[in-house]
């Protein structure tokens, strides 16, 4: 046997109770080749045995040994090693600090298996993902196990915890959600979602929420993309816009229109949001359209003074580029600059 110090008794268990006692949930049968305890490929590989794997893993960290080639080794012995990681990681939960280490170790290890989980394995991460992050499990790793095995009940769950009271958890949430973006992963939205979803992009945007809000059909979505216009976030302005318009161009153009006309003095950060959404769509119309727009608002005497400043700003980002026009010497140019600088 190779198990040291304070650890044995967990990995002791964690083996007996797989070999001895029946597993705690059904995993799916491997249907052509039975899981063995040795790997059948030993080249290039830290353990033989599962009792090899776990030894080292009780006495190596991620600093001290290569997890890559481990997580490739519990990766072998299919669900017998992912067993014994899922008992590992459960004897966390007895409070002993040690055990603690060792179960954040199996997470880190679960993680790193390139198949996705089935879907019982799936629940029993979101119910750790919501109730026992951080105490005793660390909040990466888990997010990055959620990460490893995206599905929509994963991304409910990530949505559903976007304004979770534990900072970590909320900010991960985010992470996740930008992944499924990333993996294209566009699978229609669930009603139950909506309303945490509307509360976390309208309290903090980021383009990320708002290309998940835009998933939602355009009667429950537009509305928010709408008001978003008026974040002050530029980055969430100008995505906001761009959903709005692939929707229904004359629409979004309109919104923008009447979110220009209604801002008001005190309201720079957006007026400077709404400005950098018109220099990001100059280059994508070959008219000159927006620098042109951007022109007229900054002299418009009927607009608000956010909204010529607006105007004035576009502008100023793209002088001296094809189809933008000069930056004009008038009293509102003057006004609109100082504007600006408030």
């Amino acid at each position: 046997m190779f198990f040291h110090g304070r650890y044995k008794s967990v990995t002791l268990s964690a083996l007996a109770a797989l070999f001895i006692a029946a597993p705690a949930f059904s995993a799916p049968k491997i249907k052509h080749q039975r899981p063995a305890t040795t790997a059948a490929d030993t080249s290039f590989q830290a353990c033989k045995t599962l009792i090899q794997c776990v030894d080292i893993l009780e006495r190596h960290d991620v600093e001290s040994f290569d997890y890559a080639v481990l997580g490739g080794d519990f990766d072998r012995f299919g669900d017998k090693g992912r067993e014994v990681l899922w008992r590992l990681i459960a004897s966390g939960e007895a409070g002993d600090e040690k055990a603690a280490i060792l179960a954040n170790r199996a997470l880190d290890m679960l993680s790193r298996s390139p198949k996705i989980l089935p879907p019982a394995e799936q629940r029993r991460i979101v119910d750790m993902w919501t109730s026992k992050a951080g105490a005793p499990y660390q909040p990466a790793l888990l997010m990055r196990l959620m990460m490893t095995n995206l599905s929509p009940m994963v991304r409910s769950t990530a949505v559903k915890t976007l304004g979770s009271r534990n900072e970590e958890i909320a900010y991960f949430s985010r992470e996740i959600l930008a992944e499924t973006l990333r993996r294209k992963m566009d699978f229609p939205m669930p009603a139950a979602d909506f309303t945490p979803l509307r509360r976390a992009v309208l309290s903090e945007p980021s383009p990320t929420l708002v290309a998940i809000t835009a998933l939602y059909p355009s009667e429950k979505s537009a509305p928010v993309l709408t008001r978003l216009l008026k974040s002050g976030d530029a980055p969430s302005v100008i995505e906001a816009y761009s959903a709005l318009y692939e929707d229904d161009a004359e629409a979004a153009f309109k919104a923008l229109v009447a979110t220009l006309y209604g801002l008001g003095p005190a309201e720079a950060k957006a007026a400077l949001a709404l400005g950098g959404l018109l220099a990001h769509r100059h280059p994508l119309r070959s008219d000159g359209f927006y620098m042109k727009f951007a022109s007229e608002l900054s002299g418009d005497p009927e607009m608000s003074a956010a909204g010529r400043a607006a105007g004035f700003d576009a502008l100023l980002r793209r002088q001296g580029q094809k189809d933008v026009p000069p930056l004009s010497d008038t009293p509102f140019a003057r006004d609109n600059y100082a504007f600006a600088l408030s």
